[in-house]
């Protein structure tokens, strides 16, 4: 089976901004969508989530974990002159997508994966949501295209993509619905 290593789409990261007042929040009101406990930021290829009461900042949109610092400085540069220092950083996802180049038959896959696997087939969506004994989750379609949500290390990618090969390696899927 050809398969495609997954690759890096999305780093969402969070931090504490424990200095940050609400005062200072509501000097983003311009820039920002505001809801009652938190403030919506898109700004090229990046997203901030600014939590009121918490002061923790999520940021979406970074391409790859060698990256996460170019987003931590963009939203330094988006507050402007505004100093404050961004206490726990860390990675809480990492998205990444890769292909195993066959058709995979869904129902043939949900009667052969191995106890510790669990596997959800919502009824209007075109794809599967698998969890590996790891606990990391893999949206798998039946294209052979699959998604790896969960992780927070390439490590772990990397793990999991491993655990999930060897299970459809170890099996023949027919191709067809």
């Amino acid at each position: 089976m050809v398969v495609t290593e997954p690759t890096i789409r999305n780093v969402k990261i969070s931090f504490a901004m424990p200095q940050l007042s609400v005062d200072d929040l509501d000097l983003l009101r311009d820039m920002a969508s505001h809801l009652s406990h938190y403030y919506y930021i898109v700004r090229g290829k990046h997203t901030y989530t600014i939590y009121r009461k918490s002061k923790i900042v999520n940021i979406t949109g970074i391409d790859s974990i060698e990256n996460v610092w170019d987003g931590l400085c963009s939203f330094r540069e988006l507050l402007g002159d505004y100093k404050s220092e961004f206490v726990n950083v860390k990675i809480d996802n990492i998205t990444a997508v890769g292909r195993f180049n066959k058709i995979i038959n869904i129902l043939k896959l949900q009667k052969c994966l191995p106890s510790g696997y669990t596997i959800k087939i919502p009824s209007i969506f075109p794809g599967v949501f698998i969890r590996l004994p790891n606990q990391k989750r893999i949206l798998l379609f039946r294209s052979g295209k699959y998604i790896s949500v969960g992780c927070k290390s390439r490590a772990e990618i990397l793990s999991s993509f491993d655990q999930f090969k060897v299970v459809l390696e170890n099996y023949e899927f027919n191709t067809g619905s």
